[in-house]
This record gives structure tokens, sequence and C-alpha cells, in this order.
């Protein structure tokens, strides 16, 4: 019988271990985030008890009401992207802010 190769480590790797920690966080905060009437106050937001949202969500990419994390998700995503244009090489891709034009004399 031949060998079968490990495809899967049995141990998760550091950097995996890190991601899964915290990946776990995310339904406390999202738990937390719910008690908040200003938050539950968002349009859109779906009629149910919390335990049901934390059930249909999997945070911090999915959540069943209006996604807390989103920005968190972008501004991960902008830093990653750009650490990897510099290790490739690539030119810097950031718009600039364009300032808005003024008016002379209004």
């Amino acid at each position: 019988m031949t060998h079968q190769p490990q495809l899967l480590p049995e141990q998760p790797s550091p950097e995996q271990a890190a991601r899964d920690a915290e990946r776990a966080e995310y339904p406390e905060r999202l738990r937390e985030k719910l008690k908040d009437p200003e938050f539950r106050a968002i349009e859109g937001f779906p009629l149910g008890e919390d335990e049901d949202i934390l059930a249909l969500s999997d945070p911090p990419y999915y959540t069943a009401c209006p996604n807390p994390f989103l920005p968190e998700i972008i501004e991960r995503w902008q830093r990653e992207r750009a650490q990897l244009r510099q290790e490739l090489g690539l030119p810097d891709d950031t718009p600039t802010p364009v300032p808005s034009p003024t008016r002379e004399g209004a």
C-alpha cells in the first residue's frame, strides 16, 4: 500500500493560530455591538434575537445584520495590498486626495 501524503498539518502554523485567535474574537465583538441601540436603529436591521443573528453570522466577513467590521476589513486589505505591491516592486497606486476647488470671492 502506498503512503498517502499528509495534506494538512496536524498543528497549525503560528500565523494560522494567530488568525484563528483573532477570528474567535469577532463573534464576541458582534455580540457587544448588538447591545447598542443606535446600531440596532440602522435602517434594514433585521428583526430577531441576538443569538439568531449571531448563529447566522460568520464575522467579520459576513454578518446577518449591517456589518460593523467592513471598515476594518477594507483597511486591512489596503495595507496587505500595499505591502504586496511593494514586495513585487510595483508602483504605489494609492489615490492622492484631490483638493476641492474653492470659489474666490464667494
